[in-house]
């Protein structure tokens, strides 16, 4: 995030009227899974990413809401919506393990721009373990 801060400087000092996105971490986020929706699924995506931010409003409007959705605020469940959308981005590799082919993809690209290394870290984690088996706490 610094290294960008630093160019969007640099280029509003150096470019007449240059302004930079004004969401560069959704712009980004929605290049990448753009640019890896071979098989039309970011439609989907787009749809899960509805039915959880209902979710969430149901749940936090119940009679009851759960202890857990005190510690999510629009930050986590910004990077909530980044792991929904781009969790299908490695079946661009192969359909097979397409789940550790996106952690890979989320880890290593240079798309993502405005994201803390945690950050990445965790949607690229939510990509990973959005099938099958939870995690092994022991890894």
């Amino acid at each position: 995030a610094l290294r960008e801060g630093i160019i969007f400087d640099t280029l509003s000092k150096s470019i007449e009227g240059f302004k930079p996105a004004p969401d560069i971490r959704r712009d980004s986020l929605m290049h990448l899974a753009t640019r890896f929706d071979t098989e039309n699924r970011l439609r989907s995506a787009k749809h899960s990413v509805e039915l959880s931010k209902q979710l969430l409003v149901s749940l936090r409007a119940g009679p009851r809401p759960p202890k857990a959705l005190e510690l999510l605020d629009e930050r986590f469940e910004f990077l909530m919506e980044a792991g929904l959308l781009l969790h299908s981005v490695g079946i661009v590799v192969n359909h097979s393990k397409h789940h550790k082919h996106a952690y890979y993809i989320i880890k290593n690209s240079d798309i993502l721009l405005g994201f803390m290394p945690m950050e990445i870290e965790i949607v690229a984690l939510l990509a990973l373990h959005h099938r099958k088996k939870y995690p092994n706490p022991r890894k």
